[in-house]
């Protein structure tokens, strides 16, 4: 019998690990794993400290920065996920593909590190407490070796499924109310 253990990462721009939740098991959503993760419910309760907001260009309205997600998320003013399918403008479908992009940075992030560590390629047969300090020691190990080695994302390391326009997506989003006025404000923004 194997348990599948999820890995819930928060990922910068440069590839890095940044905040990190290991250890719920796979058959638990997305969503789910987020809501109950320690980052998540820092975010939820509003307890990390973002930067200010910024406009997006010169003479911009400033926009909150936000974490980029995919639809099975909660929508929030911090964290962005795509506009459902049905009834898309342009600017939605343009908003769409360009979060779509943004995300590949993440898919890049756990290929290099599936890439560097061939632990991840089969299954680990250790005790589940120790499945966990490896996935976290791996991800330490990760930032460290581009801070000695850099590293550019080679889209070859990235599954293609990982770059998927989001608008061919089922839409996930459910009920309208389920996000606060603000967070859709902001995605509009």
């Amino acid at each position: 019998m194997y348990t599948s253990v999820v890995l819930m990462a928060l990922v910068s721009a440069d590839l890095r690990f940044i905040m990190i939740d290991v250890g719920s098991y796979g058959r638990n959503s997305d969503g789910g794993v987020f809501a109950n993760s320690v980052f998540g419910k820092k975010i939820l309760n509003q307890e990390i400290d973002f930067p200010d907001d910024k406009p997006l260009c010169d003479g911009g309205v400033p926009v909150p920065h936000v974490i980029v997600a995919d639809e099975a998320f909660r929508l929030l003013p911090n964290l962005m996920k795509p506009y459902p399918r049905r009834g898309l403008t342009n600017d939605r479908r343009n908003f769409n593909f360009r979060l779509s992009h943004a995300r590949s940075t993440v898919e890049c992030a756990f290929g290099l590190l599936a890439s560097k560590f061939r632990i991840f390629h089969t299954a680990i047969t250790v005790k589940p407490e120790s499945v966990d300090k490896i996935i976290k020691t791996t991800c330490v190990l990760h930032n460290m070796i581009l801070d000695r080695d850099g590293q550019m994302c080679d889209e070859t390391i990235v599954a293609p499924e990982a770059f998927v326009d989001l608008n061919s997506l089922i839409n996930l989003e459910g009920n309208v109310n389920s996000s606060s006025h603000c967070a859709r404000e902001t995605r509009d923004k």
